[in-house]
């Protein structure tokens, strides 16, 4: 990255430019654990009910079994895990998710896993909406005709 310092002042700015370097480095690490959904979209929920869905922890074959730990969520934020946390191995683990929102709005949030090797982040996503009851006919009157009553 380069960067250009200027001075605070006009008139210093012709005299004295300074350009710096800096330099990042990075790693990345290969996907030991893997998550699906992604993303957990739980869409619309009625306002003080609750919808729980899994996310599915998969570990790759062939890697030492991993230890799970969940980071706490934002009581704020509506979303619980229900699981608790525990080793993954070979065979895929649903870690179940609960959302629960307290009133009207949108609400998101970070789930953070981590393990010895991995760490995943996976978007929490919901909407607490007013349950809303439509009636039809519009007027609420109800015309049935001739009805027959028998035993």
């Amino acid at each position: 990255i380069c960067m250009r310092v200027k001075a605070s002042k006009p008139e210093q700015t012709a005299k004295k430019e300074q350009i710096m370097y800096l330099g990042i480095s990075t790693c990345v690490l290969p996907e030991i654990v893997t998550a699906t959904p992604a993303v957990l979209d739980f869409g619309q929920v009625t306002a003080q009910q609750r919808r729980i869905l899994p996310l599915t922890l998969q570990a790759e074959a062939g890697v030492e079994p991993q230890d799970l730990i969940v980071e706490a969520l934002p009581e704020i934020q509506c979303f619980t895990v229900l699981n608790a946390s525990r080793t993954i191995s070979g065979k895929p683990f649903r870690l179940m998710i609960e959302f629960h929102p307290r009133q009207v709005q949108i609400y998101q949030s970070v789930l953070q896993l981590r393990t010895q090797s991995t760490h995943i982040q996976v978007p929490l996503r919901g909407r607490g909406v007013r349950p809303v009851l439509k009636i039809e006919p519009e007027d609420g009157v109800l015309r049935l005709g001739s009805l027959v009553h028998s035993k």
